[in-house]
Formats: C-alpha cells, sequence, structure tokens
C-alpha cells in the first residue's frame, strides 16, 4: 500500500544558463538553513477518506480506529513490513541548505542525511532497498518566470538497508538530477510537507514524528 504521497515533480524547475531577471520578492524568512526531525512508525489514518473507519473511541470521547495498523499489515505485508526494534529502533532525517557547486549566485542545494536503526521485520532485522520520499512545496525565483509557487510533489531517493541499519547522504539536486531536472536556483523557498519511508514493497514504514515514551 501506497503511503500518502504527492505527484511526483516533473517539470518543477527551469533553469537556464543565465539569469533572465532576478525577482526574489515574495515573503521568505531571512535565515532557516536546517530541519532535524526524528522518525516514527507509520499508521495506516482513522476516519480519512484513504484510512479506516472508526469503531473506538479515547478515553475522552475522540473517534478511534482500534487496533491500530501498519500499512503493511492493510497490505496482507505484515510479517515482511518493516518496522522499529522495540529496543534499539530509530530513525533520523537532517536537511542542510548549502550552496552549490560550483559556488555562484544561481544554485542552492539542500543535503540529505537518513539514518536508521534497528529496523526488523518478523524474521529480524531486515537486508533490502526502501525509498524515502521528501514531500515539498516549492516558491522560486524560476531565471525565465521570476517568483512563482511550483505544483507539490515528491522528491525521492533509495535507502539501502543492511541488517537493519542504513545511513542515506543525498541531496535534493541529485534527487531531482535523478528524475531528469535540474537543480534548485537560488531564493528557492522550501517547505516540508511530509518525510516517508517505504519498504521495499511500497508500504509506509515510517514518518517524520515524535514517540512519548
Amino acid at each position: 500500500m501506497q503511503p500518502l504521497r504527492l505527484a511526483v515533480l516533473v517539470g518543477l524547475i527551469i533553469v537556464l544558463p543565465a539569469r533572465a531577471h532576478g525577482q526574489c520578492v515574495f515573503g521568505r524568512p531571512f535565515r532557516a538553513n536546517k530541519i532535524k526531525t526524528s522518525l516514527t512508525q507509520s499508521f495506516v489514518p482513522c476516519g480519512t477518506i484513504s484510512g479506516n473507519a472508526p469503531n473506538d473511541s479515547t478515553e475522552g470521547g475522540v473517534p478511534s480506529c482500534s487496533p491500530p495498523e501498519t500499512f503493511a499489515a492493510l497490505a496482507g505485508n505484515n510479517h515482511t513490513g518493516w518496522r522499529f526494534d522495540t529496543v534499539i529502533g530509530t530513525g533520523q532525517i537532517q536537511l542542510t541548505s548549502v550552496r552549490a557547486f560550483p559556488a555562484d549566485n544561481l544554485y542552492g542545494d539542500v543535503a540529505v542525511q537518513l539514518k536508521l536503526v534497528g529496523i526488523v521485520n518478523a524474521f529480524g532485522p531486515v537486508t533490502g532497498i526502501g525509498k524515502l520520499a521528501c514531500g515539498v512545496r516549492a516558491t522560486v525565483d524560476d531565471p525565465m518566470g521570476g517568483d512563482m509557487t511550483l505544483v507539490d510533489g515528491a522528491l525521492l531517493a533509495d535507502v539501502s538497508v543492511t541488517g537493519g541499519r542504513a545511513n542515506l547522504k543525498t541531496s535534493f539536486d541529485t534527487m531531482l538530477s535523478d528524475m531528469g531536472q535540474p537543480g534548485l536556483p537560488a531564493c528557492s523557498n522550501v517547505e516540508l510537507l511530509f518525510v516517508s519511508v517505504e519498504d521495499p514493497l511500497g508500504d509506509a514504514f515510517a514518518s517524520s514524528g515524535i514517540y512519548l515514551p
């Protein structure tokens, strides 16, 4: 079962050899150069069109779905679906704004580092190729069209897990290049809409979030 995902970016950015004109007059912060977030288990939503129908309620009377269901279980892949080892399992992703190479005023990039530890299925620590998806909404100073907000989309990268561990280092420009697209122009405001990690069968396994012990 595929996670909630926006359409993959196609024709995301058009970058010409020389900037036709520069605007960059849309609202933006002076600095917003890093996002660091933990990952937690992804569960099927409750009470939405794409989720399960409520069959229970909380102490406070909020409609709920019981028991919780993973996307792998929903797809019939409960034994092979990835999950966190409850003793050592952790996940973390960091996004950092960097200057593209060669350094100039035309291009920028976002470095991506994903770390996973203690990823298992019913048979123990997993080895396989999963997928990282970063949902983004980009507002840019396009070299040809000036300031514009692009259609929402997802940037994708393969995640190699060996013995339950992964350490992926990539970047938005690399992910765009893999899709046949040029990189981000300077003056790009990139909103992070979601982070999702899928197992090899395409079932959502982890999302950005927090766990209260």
